[in-house]
């Protein structure tokens, strides 16, 4: 479903010769959880997901990763592991609420885009 989301809003944006788009908040936090949630994951892994799940428009580069996926741990979100990065039950929690959170900004986003293009004519 994140893939899907990701693609909706942010297609064909990537490191080749395609135009940055910024993502929205909290996005790249969901993404580790929901990852770490299923199966111990590295920062690369994460990376390589996210661009597999969104078919390349979305490369989260190592400089957002290490950082954030350290306070996450630091947070208790994630639980070290040899094999990798594991959401604790606080970080499955917060997953779940950025989930509905990003639910909640999509429905926004597609009420501007609709209004933007004309389908719906804004209410005044």
């Amino acid at each position: 479903m994140l893939g899907q989301l990701m693609l909706k809003y942010f297609p064909g944006h990537n490191s080749k010769g395609m135009q940055a788009v910024k993502l929205p908040k909290g996005l790249l936090e969901l993404w580790i959880l929901y990852l770490s949630s299923k199966y111990p994951v590295s920062p690369i892994e994460a990376a390589r997901k996210a661009a597999e799940a969104t078919n390349g428009a979305w490369r989260p580069s190592p400089g957002s990763l290490y950082p954030l996926i350290r306070r996450m741990s630091e947070e208790g979100l994630l639980f070290s592991t040899s094999n990798g990065y594991i959401a604790t039950d606080s970080g499955k929690a917060m997953a779940e609420r950025l989930l509905k959170e990003t639910i909640a900004a999509r429905s926004i986003i597609d009420a501007v885009i609709s209004a933007v293009n004309g389908s719906e004519a804004p209410s005044r």
